[in-house]
């Protein structure tokens, strides 16, 4: 089963970078609907102002009010009443006193802290308020309904990348799954998602560019590409920009610019084995030339190759090399010395090294260094054979030089005592060559049987 990436990408849009407010002003017509105000006092919001604007679910938002007395006479012991609902609650007090307040005298209230619940529904939410003119017309209070909006301004979008296989093979078709999902409680439209390839890499049959209608709060949908990297990609982490557009219900459009990243590279393959050796035989020491080859497209990076310790032979030298960075198709050796304690040891090799993605990886691989047998190492020529003619020409001057010397210490004369040597050397030869004759190898078992006798 191929090994999937899986990489969260959180996406919070911030499409406000300031805090906003909104103003709301009250004509007379709608604080006097009558056209007729009375002999008493008569109280009215004249304005409202909130902010940030709109107001997020479970976020707190500050408000002012002017208030104003539209009546003819003094309401001298104002107060005002925030209604504390499942929607809309103050941390502090909710009443405010004012005191007196003047025929159309207005006064500005500020509500600090108000804090808009969890689940509040995304839209146009009415925020009571109830005002008292006191003294004497106490009984009159004036219900108020003020609209705040409420919406979520900095959606949360999360994006899925997951990739089939993990790492992406030059020359292999792949696929790429983009799963959205809708965290928010607000239904999402219109999304439209688009990818910029690398050159290295292409899709297949499809375009980077694709759309879906929508996505129900808490609902997924997925977007599937067929690519492919090139067969000369490099092999490394190539950056996807991604542009994601899309509406919310209300009809606000969002956009944003994200960027995933692919794995490309082919897995890194290489092949260890002893190139050389003078090693023949248990018993002995001597040096053995391990190579290493890159056999595969991947470069191998910071390449060390270790010799283990093991009951069947003891390393003489340094048990570890630094080989370096190996290209593609490329190959190093290094030259280790030990003592063979066994027939057909098994030399464990450790490689460490790093892949395109600076992971390091480490595998060891077991070595047969094949030792002979006497027998075996004559057969294979693998010892170097005695010759029996130099041997017998080391036998012949041996045997002149004795002569030589020994007519030497009788006569004294050099020149005569080799010359009466060399005589004697080949007259010696002749005779041992006659004593192979015929009439003497058929005499020859009856001498040895003489000479068996006599003993």
């Amino acid at each position: 089963m191929k090994k999937r990436l899986l990489v969260l990408f959180t996406i919070v849009l911030f499409l406000v970078p300031f805090t906003s407010a909104v103003t709301v002003d009250f004509d007379s017509a709608n604080i006097n609907k009558t056209g007729s105000i009375g002999e008493f006092p008569l109280l009215a919001i004249s304005q409202l102002k909130y902010e940030p604007f709109p107001v997020e679910p479970g976020e707190k938002f500050d408000l002012w009010i002017k208030v104003k007395n539209i009546g003819s006479d003094l309401a001298d012991d104002v107060k005002v009443t925030l209604v504390e609902t499942k929607t809309f609650s103050v941390d502090g007090l909710n009443t405010r006193i004012i005191g007196g307040l003047q025929p159309s005298q207005e006064i500005l209230l500020k509500y600090e802290d108000v804090r808009a619940a969890d689940d509040a529904v995304e839209g146009v939410n009415e925020l009571e308020f109830l005002l008292s003119p006191g003294g004497s017309y106490g009984d009159n209070v004036f219900s108020k309904n003020l609209d705040i909006e409420i919406r979520s301004v900095d959606p949360v979008l999360n994006i899925y990348v997951e990739t089939d296989p993990k790492v992406l093979s030059q020359g292999s078709p792949a696929k790429l799954n983009i799963t959205l999902e809708n965290n928010e409680d607000s239904i999402i439209e219109d999304i439209k998602i688009k990818l910029t390839l690398p050159s290295e890499i292409v899709p297949i049959g499809t375009s980077i560019e694709k759309k879906l209608d929508r996505l129900l709060p808490n609902q997924r949908s997925s977007l599937i590409y067929e690519i492919i990297p090139l067969g000369d990609a490099l092999s490394k982490a190539y950056n996807i920009p991604i542009n994601l557009t899309y509406r919310d219900e209300i009809g606000n459009k969002f956009a944003i610019d994200e960027a995933i990243g692919l794995l490309v590279g082919s897995k890194i393959d290489f092949d260890v084995n002893i190139k050389e050796t003078d090693i023949i035989k248990k018993g002995q020491k001597g040096k053995m030339t391990i190579g290493l080859s890159n056999i595969g497209p991947s470069d191998i990076k910071f390449l060390i190759l270790e010799i283990k310790s093991s009951d069947e032979y003891e390393i003489l030298s340094n048990t570890k090399e630094y080989m370096g960075n190996l290209e593609s198709d490329d190959f190093e050796t290094s030259e280790f010395s030990i003592f063979v304690k066994k027939n057909d040891p098994k030399i464990k090799a450790l490689i460490t090294y790093k892949d395109n993605f600076n992971q390091e990886k480490s595998e060891v691989r077991e070595l047969i260094l094949n030792t002979y047998s006497s027998n075996e190492a004559k057969k294979y020529n693998l010892v170097e054979k005695k010759n029996s003619l130099i041997n017998l020409v080391y036998l012949a001057i041996i045997i002149l030089l004795y002569l030589t010397w020994s007519e030497w210490r009788r006569t004294k004369d050099l020149p005569k005592s080799i010359k009466t040597a060399f005589v004697r050397f080949l007259k010696g030869i002749f005779r041992v060559i006659r004593s192979f004759s015929w009439r003497n190898i058929k005499r020859l078992p009856r001498r040895l049987k003489n000479l068996f006798d006599s003993l």
